[in-house]
């Protein structure tokens, strides 16, 4: 049993009582039935009806409805923030931009009931069966700095409830660059950037920047290289060259093989594998590379899609991964160690007789 780790459940404002906050509920269930944590309680400043209609399923589950206006911080160790992902409301933000606006929101609530940020886990980081709170504890402790050279680092870092420890954020760059980077970080990272060129990229006017003169730098969420220079400069002061995170998108055998060569402890690295081209034996739990075919994926992601299956794209493949909506791998567990460990968690098979013979009764 972990010590210290009683908490509180806290739906904020952005949350909707659909699957996704059902589905952050059952992954608390699973933790509270392996010690993981303790969490008894739940409430919510704006939901608080809603909570008193469904607080005789949730009681069935150990965890007991109390009013917002009765929370008392000091009473809990930790609270976890539930919050919604895509509330309606909120149509006119992208899907990126949402998440933080819920998040953020989330925060403030709670920092006004009494909590500090360093007592308050995000929803998102409990979808994991490594999950600890020892784990959570190391996030703010000694905080990742992912260098990805597409949208992994983004994604990952939603995934797991934390700010941007690395100015590689909505950016992209080759793979051969973001092997230099990696090959000599701090030379790379403690360099001046400037701007470059626009260049028309997938349609759009796209600035450009050069790190180092050398390393090219796509500003696909910018439009002026003026507001990109901000925020370069205020994440590379976050960066914690002790726990660097390698995250690269491979698409050629070159650039895999050349990965395989980094000596960093937690590196990963998605090979895109087309039909029809050259085949690579590699062990992906070894090599640290996952091959990804979209055959394959098409084929696994089929038993998850009930209602037809959307076509994606290598980019979009790798962003599932890092947002746990195909889990192939812990997430916490990579993060935290660097091994990739196959993902056992899944609700509906471990939780689907608890849920049916307690929760329902």
């Amino acid at each position: 049993m972990v010590k210290n780790n009683n908490c509180l459940l806290f739906i904020g404002e952005y949350a909707e009582f659909n699957i996704i906050v059902e589905h952050f509920l059952f992954c608390i269930i699973f933790h509270n039935n392996n010690n993981t944590i303790q969490a008894n309680t739940i409430t919510s400043k704006k939901f608080d009806k809603e909570l008193q209609y469904v607080a005789p399923i949730l009681e069935k589950s150990g965890i007991n409805y109390i009013p917002y206006k009765e929370i008392a911080p000091k009473d809990y160790d930790y609270v976890i923030s539930i919050y919604g992902q895509t509330p309606k409301r909120l149509v006119d933000n992208s899907f990126s931009k949402k998440i933080f606006i819920c998040a953020q929101q989330s925060t403030k609530e709670l920092e006004e009931l009494g909590f500090s940020t360093s007592r308050i886990i995000p929803c998102t980081l409990l979808c994991d069966s490594q999950f600890s709170i020892d784990f959570y504890n190391s996030l703010k402790n000694n905080p990742p700095s992912i260098l990805s050279n597409q949208c992994f680092g983004r994604y990952t870092y939603f995934s797991l409830g934390t700010e941007f420890y690395s100015p590689f954020v909505n950016i992209t760059l080759s793979g051969s660059d973001l092997l230099k980077v990696a090959e000599s970080p701090k030379e790379y990272l403690q360099a001046p950037i400037k701007y470059y060129k626009n260049e028309n990229i997938k349609g759009k006017d796209t600035p450009v920047a050069l790190l180092a003169d050398d390393i090219k730098l796509n500003l696909t969420h910018y439009t002026k290289f003026e507001d990109f220079e901000k925020v370069w400069n205020t994440r590379v002061k976050r960066i914690n060259f002790d726990n660097i995170v390698i995250a690269l998108q491979a698409y050629s055998f070159e650039d895999a093989d050349r990965f395989k060569n980094l000596t960093y402890s937690k590196k990963i690295c998605f090979l895109e594998e087309k039909e029809s081209s050259f085949s690579i034996d590699l062990n992906e739990f070894n090599e640290k590379i996952i091959k990804v075919t979209y055959s394959n994926f098409k084929k696994l992601l089929a038993e998850t899609y009930r209602e037809g299956m959307p076509e994606y794209d290598f980019n979009s493949v790798v962003n599932h991964f890092a947002m746990r909506y195909f889990p192939l791998y812990s997430l916490d567990e990579f993060i935290n160690s660097g091994e990739l460990k196959s993902y056992n968690f899944d609700v509906e098979n471990e939780l689907s007789a608890y849920i049916r013979d307690v929760v329902w009764g």
